[in-house]
């Protein structure tokens, strides 16, 4: 307890000193050390506290123009969704780790356990976590090489087209 140390209450530790010395009605404020660092601290907090909510705003922001454009992800076109959620986020500058966290939210009910469960194990990396819904949702994304359409390509008469361009054969 402050005022049993000896040390003040916690009404001294916040009530500046006034000094009035020789320089008769005008008094100069001394220095409190331990009130200084207690504001000191309270303000480094409140600055903390708005940075995180800016961030919070931001990718939220973001998620919502994502969902406004795709509609909430369902389990198809993984690629297509990763990139447009990445770009968003991008352009909103949310940290990789945070885009991984709201990804969730992106999810339609159905399946946003099983999503949960993966953004668990791989919060760290956008690359990896990317790499494993791909993997996880392969099966129903559009931007896969089937069999079928690498041989219509390999058939067609001017090939320059880029591997990309298989999806839409």
């Amino acid at each position: 307890m402050v005022g049993a140390e000896g040390n003040g209450s916690w009404q001294e530790l916040f009530t500046p000193k006034v000094d009035l010395g020789n320089s008769g009605s005008k008094g100069r404020i001394l220095k409190d050390t331990g009130a200084e660092k207690i504001l000191e601290a309270f303000t480094l907090f409140l600055q903390q506290q708005q940075s995180t909510e800016r961030r919070e705003m931001l990718a939220i922001k973001a998620l919502h123009a994502v969902v406004e454009k795709l509609d909430q992800f369902d389990g198809r076109d993984i690629s297509k969704y990763l990139r447009s959620y990445k770009k968003e986020m991008e352009l909103n500058r949310v940290l990789e780790r945070e885009m991984i966290q709201t990804f969730e939210l992106a999810v339609i009910s159905e399946i946003r356990e099983h999503v949960k469960g993966l953004i668990e194990h791989f919060n760290e990396d956008w690359e990896v976590f990317s790499r494993v819904m791909k993997e996880e949702y392969f099966l129903e994304d559009s931007d896969r090489v089937t069999k079928r359409s690498f041989l219509e390509w390999v058939q067609r008469p001017n090939k320059n087209l880029l591997a990309t361009e298989l999806s839409s054969v």
